[in-house]
């Protein structure tokens, strides 16, 4: 059988990796809740106004 190794990193190389992947997760999150705002509030206002009627 072949044996795999894995390389080990050290604390640099394992901190600059996750913080890219944590950069990219921030700025997805920040996409989310911008759209979420421009988007969600005025058709929830609209909605409110449906049923509520003021």
């Amino acid at each position: 059988m072949r044996e795999h190794k894995r390389e080990l990193m050290t604390y640099e190389q394992w901190k600059a990796i996750y913080k890219k992947h944590i950069r990219k997760l921030i700025n997805c999150l920040y996409c989310l809740v911008t759209i979420a705002i421009f988007i969600g509030v005025p058709f929830g206002m609209f909605f409110h106004w449906l049923i509520i009627g003021y």
